[in-house]
C-alpha cells in the first residue's frame, strides 16, 4: 500500500500525499472485488489475458526506449573518442598516429 501510495504521489505531489495515495489505492483495489475474479477459473483467466495485454504494450515502448537510449549513448560515446582522439592527433607529433 505504501508503494501504491508513493506511484500517486508522484502524479499529483501538490494534492495527494502518501497517505491520501495509500488510501486512494485500497479504495481502488476493494472496489476491484479481487474475490470476484478469483471465484472463477474463467474470470481469472480473463483477467489474466487482460493484463497481459495492458503489460505488452508498456513492455514493448520500454524496449524501444532501451534501444534508442543504447543506441545515442554509444553514438556520443563515439563522438567523444573522435574528438579526443582529434585533439591528441593536434598536440602530438604527425609521427604518433
Amino acid at each position: 500500500n505504501i508503494s501504491a501510495g508513493s506511484d500517486l504521489t508522484s502524479l499529483v505531489p501538490r494534492f495527494i500525499n502518501i497517505r491520501r495515495g495509500g488510501y486512494i489505492a485500497a479504495i481502488v483495489g476493494y472496489c476491484i472485488l479481487p474475490w470476484k475474479l478469483l471465484a472463477s477459473s474463467n474470470g481469472f483467466v480473463s483477467y489474466l489475458s487482460a493484463y497481459s495485454v495492458f503489460l505488452s504494450s508498456i513492455a514493448g515502448v520500454m524496449v524501444r526506449l532501451k534501444v534508442h537510449f543504447a543506441r545515442s549513448y554509444y553514438l556520443l560515446f563515439l563522438i567523444h573518442r573522435f574528438t579526443r582522439l582529434q585533439s591528441l592527433r593536434s598536440q602530438s607529433s604527425p609521427f604518433l598516429f
